[in-house]
């Protein structure tokens, strides 16, 4: 029967009779009731669910997902958890209830290094994502929210979420290696020298690096330097600043002595004395006298020059001279004297003599102009014949040709420099050279 109200009517043999009124009813519909509690943080088990069963017929049974048969379930992991509810009637009810949890609490470092060795402009900030908002932050510095301008070093953070919820990160804070400065250099020769050189090498910072001198240049390397003090600034990329200095000594404060002496186109009157540059003078001083005398003549000598004309000389006399250099402004720094030349003044014949072009009947004589020669005589012959003299009446002269000649014929000449105007002094007679 369905639940209603029902009549009966009995009637016995005597046609009594009696009427009887019935209601039936059902229980309630059956309903579980769950009360939810969530985890409050992500993988805790500390959820619950707690069933008030209504409806039906009681007493109730219950039988989880879990195996379990108690009317409430707790120290849940979230999850899905199932139930059926059975009434005293075997009536059930089945429902899936879940219980949740918030999303991970997670914790990003961020960080900027600090720019430059000792200094405290580092940040240290975090992006916190999951849990449940608002968070709060501490930082091992003591910091509440991002760390600014601090030093290098490692940081540690502590988050906690609105439930409690708790989440640590660190980061390491960096710091480039303090600016170091070596220098390479190569010392000046001398103290009036400019070849030393200067190299610069740099380690730490942060490259690339730039480079100021206190000469102005902003290179890494300098070269032609005299001796001094050098200072160079370094700058890196982020700014950071290195200073430093250095002295280049000469390796030597010695002048060293004039080279390459010798004496040149002497004639009776003259002559001219040479000598090999020297690479560091300023200036040179020759000294001069006859040979035997006591005192000295003394000329000085611009430092471009490697050779000096002197006159005024005596006929056939022995002269001796000597040149030192100064080797700094001011005449400062003087060499010893060089070793000493002599020549001895006189008229002397070419020293360079021969015969070309030469042809069957003719030649030239040619040779090399003696200076101080006003002319000059030749000598020629036949071999084994007589000599002829031929004058040449200029000392600029350096050939004279020679017609008439009988082919194929061995002859011989040589020739003497006539040093005076009127003809005298005369030198000596060059050696004979020959041609056929």
């Amino acid at each position: 029967l369905n639940p209603g109200t029902y009549t009966v009517t009995v009637v016995n043999e005597y046609q009594c009779q009696r009427v009887g009124h019935y209601t039936l009813t059902s229980p309630g519909a059956l309903s579980i009731n769950p009360v939810i509690v969530h985890n409050p943080c992500d993988g805790s088990q500390s959820g619950s669910i707690g069933l008030n069963p209504s409806g039906g017929k009681p007493p109730y049974q219950f039988l989880w997902s879990t195996g379990d048969t108690v009317p409430s379930l707790s120290g849940l992991a979230a999850g899905t958890y199932a139930i059926t509810l059975y009434d005293y009637n075997g009536c059930q009810a089945v429902d899936t209830l879940t219980v949740n949890a918030p999303p991970p609490l997670s914790v990003q470092m961020h960080k900027t290094d600090v720019t430059c060795a000792g200094l405290a402009d580092g940040v240290a900030i975090s992006t916190v994502t999951g849990g449940t908002p608002p968070y709060n932050y501490l930082w091992t510095t003591g910091d509440t929210s991002a760390i600014l301008e601090t030093g290098a070093g490692l940081y540690f953070l502590v988050v906690t979420d609105a439930n409690g919820c708790i989440q640590t990160g660190h980061v390491q804070i960096d710091e480039p290696d303090s600016l170091s400065i070596v220098f390479q250099s190569v010392a000046p020769t001398t103290p009036y020298h400019a070849d030393g050189q200067l190299t610069v090498v740099v380690t730490g910072g942060t490259p690339p690096y730039t480079y100021q001198w206190n000469t102005g240049d902003t290179t890494s390397s300098l070269t032609g330097l005299n001796p001094g003090l050098y200072k160079v600034t370094i700058t890196d990329s982020f700014g950071c600043v290195r200073m430093d200095s250095i002295r280049l000594d000469a390796l030597s404060l010695v002048c060293e002595p004039v080279t390459g002496v010798y004496s040149s186109r002497i004639t009776p009157t003259s002559a001219r004395l040479h000598w090999s540059p020297h690479a560091y003078a300023t200036a040179y001083m020759i000294r001069g006298r006859r040979m035997g005398a006591t005192n000295w003549t003394k000329l000085r000598i611009p430092a471009n020059r490697t050779f000096i004309d002197v006159h005024g000389l005596s006929y056939g006399i022995t002269y001796q001279w000597q040149i030192k250099a100064y080797c700094m402004p001011q005449d400062s720094l003087p060499s010893v004297w060089s070793l000493s030349d002599t020549f001895t003044t006189g008229c002397y014949p070419p020293d360079s003599l021969w015969t070309y072009p030469v042809a069957s009947t003719a030649a030239r004589f040619n040779w090399k102009k003696r200076h101080g020669a006003a002319g000059y005589e030749i000598k020629g012959r036949k071999i084994g014949g007589s000599w002829q003299s031929i004058w040449v009446g200029s000392g600029n002269t350096t050939y004279r040709d020679f017609f008439n000649l009988q082919p194929a014929t061995a002859y011989e000449w040589k020739i003497r420099a006539i040093c005076g105007n009127n003809g005298y002094p005369v030198s000596a007679f060059s050696p004979v050279t020959s041609f056929t």
